[in-house]
C-alpha cells in the first residue's frame, strides 16, 4: 500500500465587528463573516480594502494586522495530498498577486439568491472555495454560492480540524 504526502492548509475564519460583517452573518445566519487563507507564520492571502471601490486580494502581512482588535477568529487546518495543495497554493498566491477584485456582484447574488457573479472577481469565500474546486477537481460546487460558514463545513467534512481560536 502505497502511503500519499499530504501537506497542511490553513484556512482563517473571522467572527468580524464592523457593520459590513454584522451584514454578512445577518445574511448568511452564522457567526462567520470573512475567511482567508494562511499563507504562513507571518502572511495571509484574503480579500480587503478600506474603500469599498478599491477592495482587492493581497498578502498581509503580519497576518491579522487589517482587522479590528477584539475580532474573534478561528484557525482551521485541512491535509491535502501534495498535488492538491500545490494547486491551492498557487490559485491563492495567484488572486494575491494578479490584486484580483472583490465580486461585489457575485455578493449580491448571493444575497438575493440570483447566478450572478464577475468571472475575474472573487468574495472572500467564493476565492477560498475555488482553490479547493479546482484541487479537487470538483465540477458541481459553485464557489459563488458558498458563504463562510459553508466553507467551513466543507473543510470540516473533509477531516478539517480547529487547530487555535483567539480573540484580536
Amino acid at each position: 500500500m502505497q502511503t500519499v504526502e499530504k501537506v497542511t492548509t490553513r484556512w482563517v475564519f473571522f467572527k468580524g465587528i464592523s457593520v459590513f460583517s454584522k451584514a454578512i452573518k445577518f445574511w448568511t445566519r452564522s457567526q462567520y463573516s470573512h475567511v482567508a487563507y494562511l499563507l504562513n507564520d507571518t502572511t495571509l492571502i484574503e480579500v480587503w480594502g478600506s474603500d469599498p471601490f478599491r477592495i482587492c486580494w493581497d498578502f498581509v502581512t503580519p497576518p491579522f494586522a487589517k482587522h479590528e482588535p477584539r475580532t474573534p477568529i478561528e484557525i482551521w487546518s485541512l491535509d491535502l495530498p501534495i498535488d492538491e495543495y500545490l494547486v491551492v497554493d498557487k490559485f491563492m498566491r495567484k488572486l494575491a498577486l494578479q490584486k484580483a477584485p472583490y465580486d461585489w456582484l457575485g455578493v449580491f447574488g448571493f444575497i438575493l439568491k440570483l447566478e450572478k457573479h464577475k468571472r475575474q472577481g472573487y468574495f472572500c469565500s467564493e476565492g477560498c472555495t475555488a482553490a479547493l474546486c479546482k484541487a479537487k477537481n470538483w465540477q458541481t460546487i459553485k464557489p459563488h454560492h458558498i458563504s463562510p460558514v459553508s466553507l467551513l463545513n466543507l473543510i470540516e467534512a473533509m477531516g478539517g480540524k480547529k487547530e487555535q481560536e483567539f480573540t484580536l
